[in-house]
């Protein structure tokens, strides 16, 4: 930093950390209070410019009057019962770390307490996970122990489920609960827990500063209980396995969340890798406490990759990205496997006959109406949008051949891969009916399998003999892709980032999301339709 560089050595400040414009030093009282006065001085210089009435000065020990510094600075004092450091608390007693953190909590949940005037469910759901969700106690969960502040994460949690109840319009089950807080990729929403994630979190901390903080002890003269002959190596070692403040008291709650044997590595993991095995270890316990076949096959689909691309879309109008409030309410509750119809005992039929369910099953496949279809020819928009991009020949509904009118692809790209013609043909399959509702229980995708099966039956024989590829594209009502279909949105990726210079990477989440948008947004637009009826006893 050239302000630290233009002060020059510091040879009485023990230490000296910068985060961004934020510096903590450690010191004799009039080495830190000249160095407070020099960053005065010369801060402005380098546009720091110090806000003294900010400062905090605090030792555990002695005279804690500070008369070498300015009155507006801070006194940090063994009154007020501790000490923070970038808003969180670095030592004091118990009580204090509780009052600090539930300080930090109240906060949050008062932002959190007015997402709802928002009264736009696809930005609360945004905002409450990216901006206002564990995020916000992350830097405190890490170098908090837990089990200092477990009633105040609790309480957070509280809160956290109330505004999912707030913005779904719905009362959350625990059931529900459980999966709204698992990860996008795993089926949920991603509102973490922060009583769950704080044992994680803070072990982290610990596993990624311990050997600094082995360093920090090897370099002072903290007693040992070795005896005086310990050689430097022996010290070295026994440093290296310190155990730090509450460490044990984590890795014990952790030992009950996790199936036996998993903790046992966790001292050299991240914080990140350890949350991986928390989430699988949930995922796991969910599907297999789940007795319902429709609940399994839901749970399968939706933690497919990129079957919730549509909740991690920020909403955008010009890439339409946007989902009505009512479009958005549906969609979440399908997805949280919450009842989209009312109960009753009389049974309710859909215009085409059949029994309507309360999870909205069979509206979802049903072609009663124009909206499957609208659905279908939504989703070949946006393939032939990214194909046009690549080549300008690419049409949309084109003739097998001059010859004859049969069209076996909803688009047409002339030259796709190795010179040859391309038809794709993009079908949506539901995979809750009798015929795919067991199969699709015990794997993923099962639908989209079966389906891509019988459109390679029905037409590749006949395009592949015109010298063109057959590509068929399907996907199922909840969003999970055939495995063939993904490689081949990623091969489109690739040949439209050669053109607009986006990584391929962005490119395919770009593609998905709006696919996934418009997928959930039309499923919506055939439960309301449906609904309508039903309210209105037509």
């Amino acid at each position: 930093m050239e302000l630290m560089d233009s002060i020059g050595p510091l040879p009485d400040i023990n230490m000296k950390l910068w985060y961004l414009d934020d510096g903590s030093f450690v010191g004799p009282r009039t080495a830190v209070a000249t160095l407070l006065s020099v960053l005065e001085i010369k801060g402005p210089l380098f546009g720091l410019h110090l806000n003294t009435s900010k400062c905090e000065v605090f030792w555990p020990s002695g005279d804690q009057q500070f008369l070498d510094f300015p009155p507006e600075v801070q006194r940090i004092t063994e009154v007020a019962g501790g000490a923070e450091l970038l808003g969180a608390p670095l030592c004091g007693s118990d009580a204090f770390f509780a009052m600090s953190v539930a300080k930090r909590i109240d906060k949050i949940s008062d932002c959190q307490n007015r997402l709802s005037d928002l009264d736009d469910p696809q930005v609360e759901l945004h905002l409450l996970r990216s901006c206002l969700g564990l995020c916000k106690l992350n830097h405190i969960i890490r170098t908090v122990p837990t089990n200092k502040i477990t009633k105040e994460l609790l309480r957070f949690d509280v809160n956290l489920r109330h505004c999912l109840e707030s913005l779904s319009r719905s009362s959350i089950s625990n059931e529900v609960w459980s999966q709204a807080t698992r990860p996008i990729r795993l089926g949920g929403l991603g509102l973490r827990e922060a009583s769950r994630s704080a044992p994680a979190a803070f072990l982290g901390s610990c596993n990624s500063s311990r050997d600094l903080t082995s360093r920090l002890l090897l370099s002072c003269s903290l007693p040992f209980h070795q005896s005086n002959e310990t050689s430097h190596v022996e010290r070295e070692d026994q440093v290296s396995e310190i155990t730090i403040p509450g460490e044990l008291d984590c890795r014990s709650i952790l030992s009950t969340l996790l199936p036996d044997n998993q903790d046992l590595q966790i001292r050299k993991m991240t914080q990140k890798e350890i949350q991986r095995l928390l989430d699988v270890s949930l995922s796991l316990h969910i599907q297999d406490s789940t007795p319902s076949i429709r609940d399994k096959a839901r749970l399968n689909a939706i933690s497919t990759p990129h079957s919730g691309s549509w909740l991690r879309a920020l909403p955008n109008t010009n890439l339409g990205l946007v989902m009505s409030r009512e479009e958005f309410l549906v969609a979440l509750r399908l997805r949280l496997g919450i009842a989209v119809f009312p109960s009753s005992p009389l049974l309710v039929r859909c215009p085409c006959g059949q029994v309507i369910d309360k999870f909205g099953d069979h509206v979802l496949g049903c072609g009663s109406g124009p909206l499957r279809l609208k659905r279908h020819n939504a989703l070949c928009d946006i393939l032939y949008r990214y194909l046009l991009v690549d080549n300008a020949g690419s049409r949309r509904e084109q003739c097998f051949s001059s010859e004859s009118n049969d069209r076996p692809g909803d688009v047409f790209h002339p030259d796709f891969l190795q010179g040859k013609a391309a038809f794709f043909d993009i079908s949506v399959r539901n995979s809750f009916t009798n015929h795919f509702i067991n199969s699709c229980s015990t794997k993923a995708g099962a639908a989209a399998e079966a389906g891509e099966v019988q459109k390679d039956l029905r037409y590749d024989s006949d395009v592949t003999s015109t010298g063109a590829s057959f590509y068929p594209m399907i996907v199922e009502t909840y969003g999970t892709w055939s495995t063939y279909s993904l490689e081949i949105i990623k091969v489109i990726a690739r040949k439209t980032s050669v053109l607009n210079k986006l990584p391929v990477s962005r490119i395919v989440c770009n593609i998905h999301e709006q696919l996934a948008v418009r997928l959930w947004q039309y499923n919506a637009r055939m439960v309301l339709d449906r609904l309508h009826l039903v309210c209105h006893g037509e």
